[in-house]
């Protein structure tokens, strides 16, 4: 059920965030079993055509790939990529499918968007959705359209904090980033 927290994030960036990127950050999860919260790395690529690619450096390996052809998920586990069935793919491609109505500017379908200032807070209307999400915070450097964090708060009280580190508007070979059958060729640099 990550992915579909993740994604949904990847919607509600791409929807904010036009054209195509890769944007390199640092994840704070935040369980309300932990006393410390976790951290690690990890890159959200997405396009114009509703294509995503969610990889995460540490502190585990994996890349996730949406494409017109599918879902696809990775992980790397003893030195080994190996390739992980999902059993919510076809609620993942769902997710898939928003981004691709968000990407279009369909906001009002899915999510009640409240803007204010230099932040957009996107609230899912789904009752499914709201089972897992609150809502999704994507907070702006001043005046720039380049998420500076993303807060996700989930319903059951957890929290992700992505914070950028570095982005790129239409980076060189991202049409890489989203072929499943060569998914190394495409690692962020």
């Amino acid at each position: 059920m990550k992915t579909f927290i993740l994604l949904l994030a990847a919607a509600s960036v791409q929807a904010l965030y036009a054209d195509s990127f890769l944007i390199e950050m640092e994840k704070i999860k935040s369980v309300s079993i932990l006393t410390e919260p976790v951290r690690g790395k990890c890159a959200l690529a997405a396009d114009s055509e509703g294509r995503a690619r969610w990889q995460i450096f540490s502190p585990y390996e994996s890349i996730t790939i949406s494409n017109e052809r599918g879902l696809f998920q990775f992980e790397k586990n003893a030195g080994e990529w190996k390739t992980i069935k999902n059993p919510f793919a076809d609620k993942i491609k769902k997710v898939i499918g928003d981004i691709k109505n968000i990407v279009s500017g369909k906001f009002s379908n899915e999510y009640e968007v409240e803007r204010s200032g230099n932040s957009a807070t996107l609230l899912p209307k789904d009752p499914a959705a709201r089972k897992f999400i609150s809502k999704i915070t994507v907070k702006f450097a001043g005046g720039s359209d380049i998420p500076e964090s993303i807060e996700i708060e989930e319903a059951g009280g957890d929290k992700t904090v992505l914070k950028t580190l570095r982005a790129q508007k239409d980076p060189a070979g991202l049409s890489d980033a989203f072929d499943e059958k060569n998914f190394l060729k495409f690692p962020p640099k």
